[in-house]
């Protein structure tokens, strides 16, 4: 990724690279350890996501007049609070000046950097402030058939688009991250301390606070008494992020005494690739303590049924909870939604509560 911002950089020496948080963070963080320079001259922080980018867009549509039928299939209108609409472009664009990004430039190029899947923020900005040019740099990038800018998105562990496929083998263990758990895993255990950004002041400040990961949609049944404490649970998300930046940090001292460090690098890799494809799709040949890590702190794609299932078992005694759970983790994935219908119907049960700790993307 850092090759390729770089070569990108010198085609256009003016642009500016955002680095999107709070997902994109732990790429930032990586970049300063091995370019500081670039870090320092080229990157700036950029506080976005699918929420406060979706306030916008409808801002801009009840205020300017304007219409978004390209982007529809990227939005999620329910993500936006309507009390954080009026004035969110004035608000948005306050903040991305600040922060040295220059959406009101026409002929501005701005390089965005984040974790991924379709690059939903890049096209939010790309339509909302239409004056500078957008490219993205992500882990994960899988092409939608709706983009209306192909060819601007870049995905570095997995890049999927009618005319690439990276890798290439449709069988090289990197495929797992067109999967959600497998990609769950990064997003989940690298964000940092911090939530999502739900918005911005009227001084362009980002709104966000610290945000202790939820267990209100992990199961129980496979919640390690280690990571059940709040604090413990808030010290690790500390702790990933420092490890990336840790790890970054020694291949920046290989390469400056002359160490070729990309061999260690891809062994890593393909470790920590296999780590994750055991933890998602449940074989004996995983890490017992990454499993327990990840079973703690990853929500898996039935995150909603896990947490209505929470709901119903709360006032359950221990032996009926422990049954429940157990006949829930020994179903299908259809099963387990039929199961969880069953039970609200026939057990008396306050209902579940928003879940905690919502990522609003």
């Amino acid at each position: 990724m850092l090759d390729d911002v770089r070569s990108e950089i010198n085609e256009n020496p003016g642009a500016v690279v955002a680095i999107v948080l709070r997902d994109g963070a732990t790429i930032g963080m990586t970049i300063r350890e091995l370019d500081p320079d670039l870090f320092d001259s080229g990157c700036r922080l950029a506080y976005l996501s699918r929420k406060s980018i979706e306030a916008v867009l409808q801002d801009q549509e009840n205020n300017a007049g304007r219409t978004f039928p390209a982007l529809e299939p990227f939005r999620d209108r329910g993500k936006a609070d309507p009390d954080d609409v009026p004035g969110a472009t004035f608000r948005l664009e306050k903040h991305l000046i600040r922060s040295g990004l220059p959406v009101t430039t026409p002929g501005a190029h701005i390089i965005l950097l984040d974790s991924g899947h379709r690059g939903t923020i890049q096209e939010g900005l790309s339509a909302a402030f239409p004056k500078p040019s957008f490219s993205g740099h992500y882990l994960f990038h899988v092409q939608s058939p709706d983009d209306p800018h192909k060819g601007t998105k870049t995905g570095h562990i997995l890049h999927l688009s009618p005319e690439r496929a990276h890798p290439a083998d449709p069988e090289d263990p990197a495929r797992i991250y067109t999967d959600k758990d497998p990609v769950a895993v990064f997003e989940h255990l690298l964000h940092g301390t911090m939530s999502t950004t739900h918005g911005h002041d009227d001084r362009g400040n980002p709104l966000r606070q610290l945000e202790y990961p939820s267990t209100d949609q992990i199961s129980p049944l496979v919640l390690a008494p280690q990571y059940s404490d709040p604090q413990v649970r808030i010290a690790i998300m500390d702790i990933a992020q420092r490890t990336v930046a840790n790890c970054a940090r020694t291949i920046a001292a290989f390469d400056r005494a002359g160490i070729d460090y990309r061999p260690q690098l891809t062994e890593q890799a393909r470790t920590c690739t296999q780590r994750v494809q055991s933890w998602a799709y449940g074989d004996s040949t995983g890490d017992p303590a990454f499993n327990a890590l990840a079973d703690s702190f990853v929500r898996r794609t039935d995150k909603n049924l896990v947490h209505r299932l929470r709901a119903i078992t709360n006032d359950l005694g221990i032996v009926a909870t422990t049954a429940t759970w157990l006949g829930y983790h020994n179903l299908s994935p259809t099963h387990k939604e039929r199961y969880v219908d069953l039970l609200e119907r026939t057990t008396d049960s306050p209902g579940p509560a928003t879940p905690e700790g919502q990522s609003h993307g």
